[in-house]
């Protein structure tokens, strides 16, 4: 458990797998609210459940003030969907609300996941996001987090829209990793 204070508020970050059944429940129902409040109708909670049941990594929870504000699935071990047996995947990362609270809620929780994986020795922490969430790529970028991969998918549906007469069809992964950090844009980057 890792307590403090952000903007006046109580903090507390917890793993999903160090808290009581009643705590889980209260934290399933936070976090249905918070996938609710980004897309609705989208639900985690058999994702949370099937991590923890099966260990293959850890549901991080951020409360303020006992709400539960921002939570993280992450995938770690050799039986998980972490690309490498060395590496934390954060394969879902939502933070409720908007504005300068968000991205500092963001860090906290990221920096607590961040020091998990060093206390179990991985050598990465990689992440999945869209160009279009402009705020989430701008704060993996400052933690120092660097573009590894741009998905073929992406490049070549960009290929079909950037191109104008002239243009030369074969750009580079750089060219195409910097046309997809613009934030008119949707793809997804893997960060490591």
């Amino acid at each position: 458990r890792n307590n403090g204070h952000l903007d006046g508020a109580n903090l507390t970050i917890d793993r999903y797998s160090r808290v009581a059944e009643a705590e889980r429940v209260v934290a399933r129902a936070g976090l249905v609210a918070i996938c609710e409040e980004s897309q609705p109708g989208y639900d985690l909670t058999a994702e949370v459940t099937h991590v923890d049941t099966r260990q293959l990594g850890d549901t991080w929870l951020l409360r303020l003030d006992d709400k539960l504000a921002a939570f993280a699935i992450c995938h770690f071990g050799p039986r998980s969907e972490a690309f490498t047996d060395e590496q934390c995947l954060i394969k879902h990362l939502h933070v409720v609300g908007h504005g300068p609270r968000v991205v500092a809620t963001f860090h906290r929780l990221l920096g607590a996941i961040e020091e998990d994986a060093q206390a179990r020795e991985l050598t990465e922490v990689a992440t999945m996001v869209s160009a279009g969430r402009r705020a989430s790529l701008d704060a993996l970028l400052a933690r120092s987090y660097r573009i590894v991969e741009v998905h073929a998918h992406w490049r070549r549906a960009l290929r079909s829209r950037a191109l104008r007469p002239g243009d030369s069809d074969h750009l580079s992964d750089r060219e195409h990793a910097l046309a997809l950090i613009r934030p008119d844009q949707l793809a997804l980057v893997e960060l490591r």
